[in-house]
């Protein structure tokens, strides 16, 4: 599989945040850089510039966040020498494996979302099942999935839900606890084919 297909772009299963010394929105400047893979799949050339305007993160940030996604293994940089020629940047095979999280180049032109919520919503995306895209994880599993702290990821997720990108709704079984149905915004819906994309977590 490409890491960019039509207009999404694949990112592998990035969990643990914390003990690969990695922000959550180094996930976006991850994304951001996939974004711009070239004809030849695995690598792109961007500029700093290029890749802060994408993520809209300032340069300075996205500068340190591609030291620590090289120092965790998830890219290669060969740096240039050259005055204004920017940095080639490799993605490693074996980073793109079956658990693929196809992210809509879309989201990056989403105004209505600040980088974080961007960040989150793109975390939070690896949790969800491929086929029919379900789970039955709840925030404090993912929480802990991810490295980072239930209320930063509630924060960010009440958020994206009061912006109408995670839409909740209440079931009520008859043989189970209640649980909230959770529906991501159609753009992740890939070429159509997917249909609805829900996430279930019990309700505490």
């Amino acid at each position: 599989m490409k890491p960019h297909v039509g207009q999404f772009v694949l990112v592998p299963r990035i969990l643990q945040l914390e003990q690969k010394k990695l922000q959550y929105l180094d996930i976006l400047v991850y994304a951001s850089l996939r974004s711009f893979d070239n004809k030849q799949p695995g690598n792109c050339y961007p500029s700093h510039v290029g890749i802060a305007k994408r993520a809209g993160l300032s340069r300075r940030f996205v500068i340190t966040s591609i030291g620590r996604l090289e120092k965790a293994g998830l890219i290669t940089v060969h740096r240039s020498n050259k005055v204004k020629e920017p940095n080639q940047y490799w993605f490693e095979d074996k980073q793109v494996g079956l658990a693929l999280s196809p992210i809509p180049i879309a989201l990056f032109n989403v105004s209505c979302l600040t980088a974080n919520q961007k960040a989150m919503l793109i975390c939070l995306r690896q949790f969800f099942e491929h086929g029919y895209l379900q789970s039955t994880h709840t925030l404090q599993v993912m929480a802990f999935g991810l490295g980072l702290t239930v209320a930063k990821v509630y924060e960010q997720y009440r958020e994206l839900v009061a912006k109408n990108y995670i839409a909740e709704a209440v079931m009520q079984p008859k043989t189970s606890k209640a649980c909230k149905r959770l529906t991501l915004h159609k753009m992740f819906d890939v070429g159509g084919q997917v249909g609805r994309i829900t996430l279930r977590l019990q309700v505490a």
